[in-house]
């Protein structure tokens, strides 16, 4: 399926809240009241505090010197992998924060992956990018049942995540050839976003059992958190809220952190095996200062878990980070901080706007073509309605972000078109953006 632009533009500043740092009174089915439970944790008295003298070892590396290092916050010292993997061994439940399209982030959560493999078999992989419905479509993947392109095609992966699938292949491939679980952590997109419009109570009760039956609110430094990045967006044309709009996006922000967390505590309510881990796989933002996934899912679980968030070196992110982490009471934000330099993933594109085709009409329409990519000095034409790549056949967007991803700039692609209810093929060579 395809989201119409507001909900594309509401699915990205959610994103964002999961990139950037990863985004209940207690409000359950019967009730959508505050009535915050007495042993309910808040950012202040739920974080370890460090000493003041952290940063300071931090914030004067040079971020090419900073890029590739590991900031144990505990011990308030750099430490190797090794050392790092070694404290892990103790976790129940191992977060790995990323920005997700920062190729080295998600090669930093291979190595992590396969180190705790070696240590112990028993392990799972928890995603945000996969939505709790389609569980058995990772189940049967896992199982041989799937391909991987009709594992993509019917989780509806690039409409509801669309990150590059190459990024995140190397782990779910790694849970295929080991016979690992993989869990799809996420609440259906659908409904987070219609929270974010109208709040728990707008839910029709058909949503609402969608979704955990605890959804906390009162964490007033998560709630903190979640306003200065919501209110930075304001104005800049990527989000269409105003600022009476918060109340809402924070309860929709909520549902998306308690119901990874709920997801979490569901694997290991049937996973009754003392041995066994889990590795989660998450945007920084809902694993940084603890408050987004891990307290929610410690509080379900009673397990123990460790943190390691992903961070570019030298980025307004890492600033902020630093010089929030000397005020705020909550000032620990990760057991570790890793530290990585900006490896942006290029997608392999052809370099054209598409279209909207006629009613019953299969392929992408090609709306314009980028004068500066190589497909601009090809026989591809305004008007073409792209029918395959490469033999495979492409009636959607979706279809076409398929075949790409399996490509890289500079390959030679063939193109099947319709003119004029003729096939044309054209060769040409993929681009990045």
């Amino acid at each position: 399926m395809l989201f119409k632009k507001t909900n594309r533009i509401l699915l990205l500043i959610i994103l964002l809240m999961g990139c950037i740092h990863s985004i209940p009174p207690v409000v359950s089915k019967a009730e959508l009241s505050a009535n915050p439970e007495p042993d309910n944790l808040t950012a202040s008295d739920s974080t370890d505090r460090l000493s003041a003298g952290w940063v300071e070892k931090i914030q004067d590396i040079p971020p090419q010197e900073l890029a590739g290092k590991i900031f144990d916050t505990a011990q308030q010292k750099f430490v190797d992998f090794k050392t790092m993997m070694k404290d892990l061994e103790s976790a129940r439940v191992v977060y790995v924060g990323e920005t997700h399209d920062n190729l080295t982030h998600h090669q930093n959560q291979g190595k992590v992956l396969k180190a705790l493999y070696e240590t112990n078999q028993d392990l799972a992989i928890g995603m945000e990018m996969f939505q709790r419905p389609y569980q058995t479509h990772l189940d049967n993947y896992i199982a041989r049942k799937l391909s991987e392109n009709d594992l993509l095609e019917k989780t509806e992966y690039q409409a509801r995540w669309g990150f590059n699938w190459k990024m995140y292949r190397p782990l779910v491939s790694f849970a295929y050839d080991k016979n690992l679980k993989v869990i799809a952590l996420n609440a259906p997109a659908e409904v987070n976003r219609r929270v974010a419009r109208v709040g728990l109570k707008g839910l029709l009760p058909e949503e609402r059992s969608m979704l955990p039956e605890e959804i906390n609110t009162t964490d007033q430094g998560h709630r903190d958190y979640v306003s200065k990045i919501f209110k930075s967006h304001l104005g800049t044309g990527m989000t269409p809220f105003t600022e009476e709009d918060f109340s809402n996006f924070y309860e929709g922000q909520c549902v998306w952190e308690d119901t990874m967390a709920d997801s979490i505590a569901r694997y290991f309510k049937t996973d009754e095996r003392v041995s066994s881990r889990m590795l989660i796989i998450v945007g920084s933002g809902h694993v940084i200062y603890r408050f987004g996934i891990p307290q929610r899912a410690a509080r379900r679980t009673g397990l123990s878990y460790k943190t390691i968030v992903l961070m570019e070196a030298g980025t307004a992110q890492a600033n902020e980070l630093l010089k929030d982490s000397k005020n705020k009471a909550f000032n620990n934000p990760g057991d570790y901080l890793w530290f990585t330099e900006i490896n942006k993933f290029k997608d392999a594109i052809i370099g054209f706007r598409a279209g909207l085709p006629q009613p019953g009409q299969n392929g992408i329409l090609i709306e314009s073509i980028d004068p500066s990519v190589p497909a601009a000095k090809t026989d591809l034409k305004k008007g073409d309605l792209l029918i395959a790549i490469d033999e495979q056949t492409v009636k959607k967007l979706d279809d076409l972000r398929n075949v790409l991803t399996n490509k890289k700039t500079g390959d030679i692609v063939e193109l099947i078109v319709l003119r004029d209810n003729k096939k044309h093929k054209i060769k040409v060579e993929l681009t990045s953006r």
